[in-house]
């Protein structure tokens, strides 16, 4: 009894190491101890409005060029700090390169209409696609007024 447990113990341990050696490294799920977390590519602040630039990993890790998807989150002061209002992507998903990725250019501005619909925050930022290629056009999006 003993050695038939023990031997379909070791055929069990034998066929999760010939599934692992057979299911490519792509096809395999990222854990979530093996998947970076959310990097800050850049923050800047109003006195009411905070816009934090983040990019996410795309896709695995382990491929050549890892991609990454870019978000811009947007926060209002209150009394105990920023609340998020909103995240908003930056171009498509998985557009970006996760090692290059980076700011050339970001700025916030308030804009204030006439009608209270009119009052919005809004932020103007220009990503490094890479080193090679440089920066991609200006991308802006806007945020209901805080203040």
């Amino acid at each position: 009894m003993r050695a038939q447990a023990r031997l379909i113990g070791a055929a069990s341990g034998l066929l999760l190491a010939l599934t692992l050696i057979a299911t490519p490294a792509s096809a395999r799920p990222v854990t979530t101890a093996t998947a970076p977390q959310p990097v800050t590519l850049g923050t800047t602040t109003l006195t009411a409005f905070k816009v934090v630039i983040i990019k996410k990993l795309h896709g695995p890790l382990n491929v050549p060029g890892p991609a990454a998807t870019v978000y811009a989150r947007g926060y209002k002061a209150t009394a105990t700090g920023w609340k998020l209002i909103a995240t908003k992507r930056l171009g498509k998903p998985g557009q970006f390169l996760w090692y290059a990725t980076g700011i050339c250019t970001l700025s916030v501005t308030q804009t204030k209409g006439a009608a209270p619909a009119q009052n919005y925050d809004a932020a103007a930022v220009t990503l490094l696609y890479d080193p090679a290629i440089g920066c991609v056009s200006t991308i802006t999006k806007t945020w209901p007024a805080t203040g």
